[in-house]
């Protein structure tokens, strides 16, 4: 089937999360609009292997010769990876879109050879280029809320556009299986909808409140028609999660969603404010009796200072008050959300949101889950645009060395895992040589000795694998078993790190514990901080928890070193202003140390590679040669030459097997 775009979100690991975030809903609304004005698009989500399959199957086809990237803070770095590739080896169009695409700089659309970026909304200014693209409708002069590379002006262009919104939301159809590439929109047990856009609220660490335009409603009779549409196709649904930020901006509008909630008897979620819960107990309650399981609220610090830098509105008391109105209305569930390392934080003001988890399990025991996140400074707000005005300068320095320790640190552990793979098959390829050998009849005597020492080295290879096998499994349940609400401060949410890539580095150091693998290969210790990431945090207090991932790593006085190991950046160092001469000694110290274990981890990549060249090319060669010596069953049938070939595959195969056991020293 030929097609007019295909639009991938691209993710590394979403095995934490629900599945109804795989159906990246605002890439279904896109399709629908398209699909409104006779094009056609082709949504599809998934790893970067799996994204890859797709596109060299669809691109690669000719089943279509655009293709889109939703891009977010999370996945920026694996999308600017796909652009590239898909730039050198498909002679395709690329579009790169979602809350990233505001802070996309020249140097992106050069390294990556990227066409297009959408800035904003999408709907609008994707109909106008694809408008260009397929049917040379327009000029990219004229495309709305659209980036570009000029050539000719070696400039990037921005089409800047406030008007390129969709005003009456009713008017863009909802998502349609049709146009999903594998036909399983919503397929699971719960599923995602929006039912409105913008925000009113200008959180200052916030995307949606900088950069989203007037706040729009979606009329309660259109999204009861599109739950329609999801139940009609997916029976076995039985939860709703309600994605707006705003959701409950408009008490009237929550009552006549409520209404219709009950009479369709499904459960649902949605993101509240507290200060709704405060002012609306009597619509919480009518929210619950509908089907609201679980409310989520950003609660962001449990300092009243920090809270007002935010802008948010609250304050503790308030936090602690919609807490127990929440308690007393029967819901099932309450999630809340803190930030670490964000504005005006010191030591104080992360004490004072530990005290706060802490207080708020002690009241909502068993329903409570609480999660953390490091602070990222998101394009185009007021704390990534003016900094200085919120105690939070990052040291430019020290974030070059640690965005060079972070790219370095990745592709060695990536590097880790190829290797684990490499000596996996390696494991196969001897076990193919000892059965043949061993049922070879006649063989020389001193065959049976090397068979010997072969079996003792790949077993004990396979023997060391199921034991980090089995710490990695500890370890992960520790980490989601730790007791006490101070884990808070060490929850900085990041995906957890692949296990085939932990156990890959612990085999590389030969220890069984993978969290001291990678401490090893980070060498964190010397700049003053510990991995106790793997897998992600959580505490579980009477039901209730604090999850997140990675980690936030200690440091003295307001400085807080925080790494995100599988997130998108490692060392964010945050300088207060109340001591900069202190904090900049410190952050100079911690730049030169970083630099010096990012050379360090150089080395050890260096070796990994070199181990891994040399157990393919053994490996490889050693199965071409037994295709050839296989053919016969008896040692006494065999030529000289094969004699002699056979000799050697003994020799090589112990060489193979004696590598699986190299580990740095």
């Amino acid at each position: 089937m030929m097609y007019d775009i295909l639009l991938l979100n691209v993710y590394r690991d979403t095995s934490g999360y629900s599945e109804c975030f795989h159906d990246c809903i605002g890439q279904y609304l896109l399709a629908a609009y398209l699909r409104k004005h006779d094009f056609v698009a082709q949504v599809y989500a998934g790893t970067a292997e799996d994204c890859k399959k797709v596109i060299e199957k669809e691109v690669g086809g000719g089943h279509v010769r655009i293709v889109g990237f939703y891009a977010a803070a999370d996945n920026i770095r694996v999308v600017s990876h796909a652009v590239k590739w898909v730039k050198e080896n498909f002679d395709a169009v690329t579009i790169v879109g979602g809350p990233q695409a505001v802070a996309l700089k020249p140097q992106f659309f050069l390294e990556t050879s990227n066409d297009f970026a959408i800035v904003g909304e999408g709907e609008i200014p994707m109909l106008h280029l694809i408008s260009y693209l397929v049917d040379g409708i327009g000029t990219r002069e004229q495309l709305p809320s659209v980036k570009y590379i000029d050539k000719e002006k070696n400039a990037l262009v921005w089409n800047r556009c406030d008007q390129a919104v969709i005003a009456d939301l009713d008017t863009i159809p909802f998502p349609h299986v049709e146009d999903s590439l594998t036909r399983r929109l919503r397929s699971g047990k719960m599923a995602g909808i929006l039912t409105g856009r913008g925000c009113p609220n200008h959180c200052t660490f916030c995307y949606e409140g900088a950069n989203a335009k007037n706040v729009r409603f979606r009329s309660i009779p259109n999204v009861m028609e599109e739950i329609d549409y999801i139940r009609e196709h997916n029976p076995g649904i039985e939860y709703l999660n309600v994605y707006d930020d705003t959701f409950t901006l408009q008490p009237g509008r929550v009552l006549e969603f409520c209404r219709e909630m009950k009479a369709r008897g499904l459960k649902w979620f949605c993101e509240g404010y507290v200060s709704f819960v405060i002012q609306h107990p009597e619509i919480l309650q009518e929210m619950v009796d509908s089907g609201l399981t679980c409310i989520q609220f950003g609660i962001e610090s449990g300092s009243n200072q920090v809270l007002a830098a935010y802008n948010k509105r609250t304050t503790r008391e308030m936090i602690l008050q919609c807490i127990q109105i929440c308690k007393e209305s029967g819901i099932h569930g309450i999630t809340g959300n803190f930030i670490i390392g964000g504005a005006r934080e010191t030591a104080e003001t992360l004490e004072e949101s530990r005290k706060l988890a802490a207080d708020m399990l002690r009241e909502a025991r068993g329903i409570l889950e609480l999660y953390t996140v490091y602070f990222a400074p998101y394009p185009n707000t007021r704390m990534s645009s003016s900094p200085q005005e919120f105690g939070n300068e990052a040291v430019r320095d020290l974030e070059r060395s640690n965005a060079q320790y972070m790219r370095v640190f990745k592709q060695t552990m990536n590097d880790t895992s190829r290797l684990l793979l490499s000596r996996r098959h390696a494991v196969k390829t001897i076990r193919s040589i000892e059965d043949y050998v061993d049922r070879l009849a006649n063989k020389p005597r001193n065959y049976e000795v090397s068979l010997g020492r072969i079996n003792f080295q790949y077993q004990n290879f396979e023997k060391k694998l199921q034991q980090i096998k089995e710490m990695d499994e500890v370890e992960r349940s520790r980490q989601y078993g730790s007791a006490g609400a101070s884990c808070l401060l060490a929850g900085a949410a990041a995906a957890p790190l692949a296990p085939m890539t932990a156990m890959g580095t612990a085999m590389v150091f030969g220890t069984a514990s993978t969290g001291t693998a990678i401490s090893s290969l980070s060498g964190i210790a010397a700049v003053k901080a510990s991995l106790a990431w793997l897998g992600g945090g959580a505490v579980a207090t009477g039901g209730a928890g604090i999850a997140g991932g990675a980690a936030v790593l200690a440091a003295a006085g307001p400085v807080g070193f925080i790494l995100g190991v599988a997130g998108a950046s490692v060392g964010n160092l945050i300088k207060s202003a109340i001591s900069n001469q202190e904090i900049a000694e410190k952050a100079e110290a911690a730049s030169r140390t970083i630099i010096r274990e990012t050379e360090r981890i150089k080395e050890v990549d260096l070796q990994v590679l070199s181990w891994n060249r040399e157990t393919i090319h053994l490996s490889n060669e050693l199965m071409k040669k037994l295709t050839i010596i296989r053919r016969k069953r008896d040692y006494n049938l065999y030529s000289k030459a094969e004699k002699e070939e056979l000799a050697m595959v003994m020799n090589m195969t112990e060489v193979l097997s004696k590598k699986l056991g190299e580990k740095i020293r």
